[in-house]
């Protein structure tokens, strides 16, 4: 019974933190910050957000403040230094033939 226990915790520890893809090594290219108060548009160096808007941007969730805020100060601060970032991603539920800024968001970002 406590090894079912322990599988079951460890299945959904890892589910907890999910991610659709994750990219290489890269660089913040622009950061787009709406003065509205909607979420970032971030795009990178390189082609590397597979599936995303031009294969290289993606939006920053607001949903929750305190986490898009250490993400976002995290993305601002490699900019500033010209840090790598690798960023993990989630892919959006959208049409099929929807090409716009739309279809990914950033979950994580590493700094390296």
């Amino acid at each position: 019974m406590k090894q079912i226990l322990l599988i079951c915790s460890l299945i959904i520890s890892f589910n907890s933190f999910s991610y659709d893809a994750a990219s290489d090594w890269t660089k913040v290219s622009v950061i787009y910050s709406p003065v509205s108060g909607t979420k970032p548009y971030i795009t990178f160096e390189s082609a590397v957000l597979e599936g995303c808007y031009g294969n290289s941007g993606a939006y920053l969730p607001v949903s929750n403040e305190a986490a898009s805020a250490r993400v976002y100060s995290t993305l601002l601060a490699a900019k500033s230094a010209g840090k790598e970032v690798r960023v993990f991603f989630n892919y959006n539920s959208v049409p099929t033939d929807y090409n716009g800024w739309g279809l990914c968001d950033i979950e994580a970002v590493y700094l390296r």
